[in-house]
């Protein structure tokens, strides 16, 4: 009896420091782990990119390129100026205008213009890119531009970004609100009927 008893006592003592005895790492759960940590860490770049990459408009003021007369007269009714016109003006609210230009019928241009309240022009066209902060706010989001132009007295500057089919003209200070630069207009363009530059 006894030595049956120490003989179970025995075997429980084995089987506990068995149990104790530290074991080596699973290699599937490392796998696993490796595999879970990765995917979170290209999860995490992925939004990061995303956030950063250039948010571009494929509309100004709901008016897209290559809409028909008809089509911008339904969407945003009657101009203000001729509608035989090529170019039809629609006052905005706050000192901001949008013209729209048409060659053969469609609209190869669309301009959003500001007057002395700059600051507005993006909430009235709902541009997507910080205006606020001029050249620097535009670079920032949409990268280098593809062309630089600068007009000839030297009071305003033009980004183009041909990808993007866009400019931007920005005039250089010379108002005490708005000491730097600062965007004036913004045009998206049909690249195979207008050239951005300023008319010499």
């Amino acid at each position: 009896m006894v030595g049956s008893a120490l003989k179970r006592a025995s075997s429980s003592l084995e089987t506990i420091s068995d149990q104790m005895e530290p074991k080596p790492p699973d290699a599937m759960g490392i796998g696993r782990t490796i595999v879970v940590v990765g995917l979170i860490s290209v999860t995490i770049w992925s939004l990061v990119w995303y956030s950063a990459r250039p948010v571009v408009p494929n509309n100004l003021w709901d008016i897209r390129l290559g809409m028909t007369r008809g089509q911008v007269s339904a969407t945003k009714g009657d101009p203000a100026s001729n509608r035989a016109a090529d170019i039809w003006q629609y006052p905005l609210e706050m000192d901001t205008t949008c013209s729209v230009s048409f060659q053969d019928g469609k609209v190869v241009q669309i301009v959003a213009a500001t007057g002395s309240k700059r600051g507005l022009l993006q909430t009235q066209v709902r541009f997507p890119v910080s205006l606020s902060s001029g050249r620097q706010g535009i670079e920032n989001r949409l990268g280098t531009p593809t062309h630089f132009y600068t007009s000839e007295d030297g009071s305003k500057k033009m980004l183009v970004y041909e990808n993007f089919h866009l400019f931007f003209v920005l005039s250089m200070g010379g108002h005490p609100q708005y000491p730097r630069d600062v965007v004036e207009n913004i045009s998206m363009y049909n690249p195979k009927k207008v050239t951005p530059g300023f008319s010499k």
